[in-house]
């Protein structure tokens, strides 16, 4: 019997060895919030572009119809030229039905600019600041310094300020275009005017808007055409101005030839949205007839008219809730690509995203520190690199024959 406990109480001891003694687990004490984006206020007066890539924010992975390219995405670019924006990761977070899958871009920061009054800086006040800027066929980035009344001009590769012009006699810029001599307008809804200043910077003309209140109110940009016209416009419709010999029109025709949609400096088309039922519509008109019926989003989207990139293609911007989704067409009509822009933090103004001449998006981002400028290359379904157009293709219906020189 004595042997029968003594092997009993052997194999217990045994078993305990084996298995081991059991350990209290530890609480995780790692957070499950995202990780957040360094940023400092924008202080340097020397402007310097960068060459480091934006690194493009992570988005969940979410349903979109079958139709649908994949988007960029790429974060706010208001930070300096020389930080590196790290990624967001939030693995908590749902996913976002309206988001594609992110595809890597190549988007950059090309200009950054303090707040300030001296060269290489720009007039930020209140809620006031920049409310409009363009890429030259040069390369040259214009920006329309509103709060110090001034057009501002840089190189685009170097980044450094080429010339200034003087807006003084303005109350509050909104908008610019360049005509193919090198001469430019200037609109101020404030004062209900537009101006025209000669190569030099000096005031030419001034123009009464000729358009009744209710219709002047909304109104934001100026563009040219390719003949030479010069339409003021807001989102969903547009006036004539000017002939292209400089006639101004009467406001009794002027507000006669207004018309739905948006023109533009690449084309003698017009660019229009139709909304009906669930579905919203771009619809091109050459010579007054639709030449192009392409479905481009719901009605939730917002979807507005950006412009045509030289190789006649179409760009539309929907937005989604802060960010925006710019959305590329052939002129056959195919989805070709989209890029996500992230516009959290940027103020809104009248032209926050242009399309140079052979398709790359830019953006500007406003904020109380200053402003950047950044450059995106869009890429296709599978992220291969959309083509960049360095001639102008003449054989789309809405192609002109040419493009004047000194535009965008």
């Amino acid at each position: 019997m004595r042997s029968l406990r003594l092997f009993l109480i052997g194999l217990l001891t045994a078993v305990v060895v084996a298995c081991g003694t059991p350990q209290a687990v530890q609480p995780s004490t790692t957070p499950a919030a995202a990780v957040a984006v360094a940023g400092t206020a924008l202080a340097s007066t020397t402007v310097t572009p960068t060459s480091t890539p934006v690194v493009p924010t992570l988005v969940p992975t979410s349903t979109r119809p079958a139709t649908s390219a994949p988007a960029t995405t790429v974060p706010s670019p208001a930070i300096p030229a020389t930080q590196t924006i790290a990624p967001t990761v939030s693995p908590t977070a749902p996913p976002t039905a309206t988001v594609a899958p992110p595809v890597a871009g190549a988007g950059k920061i090309v200009l950054s600019l303090p707040a300030g009054i001296g060269t290489g800086q720009v007039g930020i006040g209140g809620t006031d600041g920049p409310a409009s800027f363009r890429i030259g066929a040069d390369g040259s980035i214009r920006i329309l310094d509103t709060h110090n009344q001034r057009l501002l001009f840089f190189d685009g590769a170097t980044g450094k300020p080429q010339r200034t012009i003087s807006l003084s006699e303005t109350e509050h810029p909104t908008d610019f275009a360049v005509k193919g001599t090198g001469e430019l307008f200037v609109l101020d809804t404030m004062a209900n005017k537009f101006y025209l200043y000669d190569l030099d910077g000096r005031k030419r003309k001034e123009f009464k808007i000729p358009l009744a209140p209710e219709h002047t109110e909304v109104l934001k940009t100026l563009s040219l055409t390719a003949s030479g016209d010069l339409w003021i416009m807001n989102e969903i419709k547009a006036f004539p101005l000017l002939t292209p010999d400089g006639k101004q029109l009467s406001r009794d025709a002027t507000e006669a030839a207004g018309m739905g949609g948006s023109v533009t400096v690449r084309s003698n088309a017009r660019f229009r949205i139709e909304a009906g039922g669930d579905k919203a519509h771009l619809i091109v008109d050459v010579q007054s007839q639709p030449a192009f019926d392409q479905q481009v989003g719901l009605l939730d989207e917002h979807p507005v008219f950006l412009d045509v990139n030289q190789g006649m293609e179409l760009y539309v911007a929907a937005k989604k809730g802060e960010s925006t989704e710019i959305r590329r067409y052939s002129p056959a009509g195919e989805l070709m690509g989209t890029l996500s822009v992230d516009r959290n933090g940027c103020r809104p103004t009248a032209r926050g995203i242009y399309v140079d001449r052979p398709g790359d998006v830019y953006t500007m981002c406003t904020g109380a520190g200053g402003v950047t400028v950044a450059r995106y290359s869009m890429t296709d379904l599978v992220g291969k690199p959309l083509p960049r157009y360095n001639k102008l293709v003449t054989t789309v219906v809405w192609s002109p024959n040419s493009l004047q020189a000194a535009p965008g």
